[in-house]
């Protein structure tokens, strides 16, 4: 896992190596399910994502929903879940963005940025 706090939100990138096609799908469904039963009912808004360089299967997802820190402040919170195919392995990754970036396009230049090789 790697991430960084810059203008007000937390980016972060974490990755999981499967063997195949069928334990990648396995895997992110149990990673995007513990990650649901963390936000202890948080509304959460699901959605397919697009990626170019995923892989078709196991499909990207992504979730918006804000998760309230120790005082009860709500902070948004985006995660989204892709994978690609590597030499006959697949490669997992979660990338997050927590808080409230600066700049209203830092979302969506962080996740559709991402150019993992």
């Amino acid at each position: 896992m790697a991430g960084c706090k810059v203008g007000g939100a937390t980016f972060a990138v974490a990755q999981a190596q499967a063997a195949d096609a069928a334990q990648a799908e396995t895997w992110l469904r149990a990673w995007h399910a513990a990650t649901r039963s963390q936000l202890a009912g948080a509304p959460v808004v699901e959605s397919a994502a697009k990626l170019t360089r995923a892989a078709l299967a196991p499909a990207a997802l992504r979730i918006d929903t804000a998760v309230h820190d120790a005082d009860g402040q709500a902070i948004p919170t985006h995660i989204l879940w892709f994978a690609q195919d590597r030499a006959g392995k697949v490669s997992l990754y979660q990338a997050t963005v927590l808080g409230d970036p600066s700049s209203p396009e830092a979302l969506a230049t962080f996740f559709e940025g991402l150019r993992i090789p």
